[in-house]
């Protein structure tokens, strides 16, 4: 009986907590974890680590994976340790910043 009751309390946090379906990754939005679907060979959480080497102390805003196949681009609205709000694209194939 404990162990019905244990199995059943973590497959409750897991799902409060929002767990995540296999092949999925994270959007994000603030700071705030979201799910979508990952396309491309470099992932959301790739993609975001690329701009903030690039870019130094950024706050992500808003990070979302559009289009499907060769046509797949990360979007990342970030603020600056400036202040101010940019966004880029970059490939999801290739991992390349435009």
């Amino acid at each position: 009986m404990q162990h019905v009751i244990i199995i059943g309390v973590i497959v409750l946090s897991g799902l409060l907590c929002g767990a995540a379906p296999a092949g999925a990754a994270p959007q994000y939005t603030g700071e705030r974890i979201v799910l979508a679907a990952r396309n491309g060979s470099v992932s959301l959480d790739e993609a975001i680590r690329k701009v903030r080497r690039q870019y130094g102390d950024i706050t992500v805003l808003k990070a979302e994976t559009k289009g499907q196949g060769e046509r797949a681009e990360h979007r990342i609205k970030f603020l600056t340790a400036e202040g101010r709000v940019r966004t880029v694209r970059v490939s999801a194939r290739s991992g390349k910043i435009k």
